[in-house]
């Protein structure tokens, strides 16, 4: 399926991660609405600034997962490092009795976290495709199908 491609002024293609956060000695600090509510607000504006979005985020009482769409000039590390910094920051601020409760060494989450690209394809049919250029049997995906759908006529 060829659906949401973005197009820069060199490259097209999008960069889609799920990825998982905990806090750190996995407090459940994620039971309580109000965090929950400011940090995904916090996670949304984060990416927002850097030309990135959340397309889903989901709490468990002591982590959050994430999927999330980057742009062409910010890397998964580089999104984490933000992430994690700067929601840490605002949440201890906002919330100073998590850091004398939990985080009393002023760390919020975990150095660790999870990542896994994520596509409208799946990895069996992308490394079939690679691994079979060259070879053109009658049921293999040409290139066209991994591309974004073409206005005829120009716009």
């Amino acid at each position: 399926m060829r659906t949401n491609f973005v197009s820069y002024s060199s490259a097209v293609g999008r960069a889609r991660f799920h990825i998982a956060l905990i806090p750190k000695y996995r407090h459940k600090i994620f039971g309580y609405e109000r965090i929950k509510t400011f940090c995904a607000r916090m996670f949304e504006e984060i990416l927002s600034e850097q030309g990135a979005k959340i397309i889903e985020i989901g709490f468990d009482l002591d982590h959050v997962h994430l999927v999330i769409e980057l742009g062409i000039n910010l890397s998964i590390g580089r999104a984490m490092q933000l992430l994690k910094g700067i929601s840490s920051r605002e949440l201890l601020q906002a919330f100073p009795w998590l850091r004398q409760r939990f985080f009393w060494g002023g760390h919020l989450w975990s150095p660790a976290y999870y990542f896994d690209s994520v596509g409208d394809v799946d990895f069996n049919a992308m490394t079939n495709y690679v691994r079979e250029q060259g070879v053109k049997p009658k049921d293999q995906l040409t290139l066209d199908y991994f591309m974004p759908p073409t206005s005829v006529g120009g716009s």
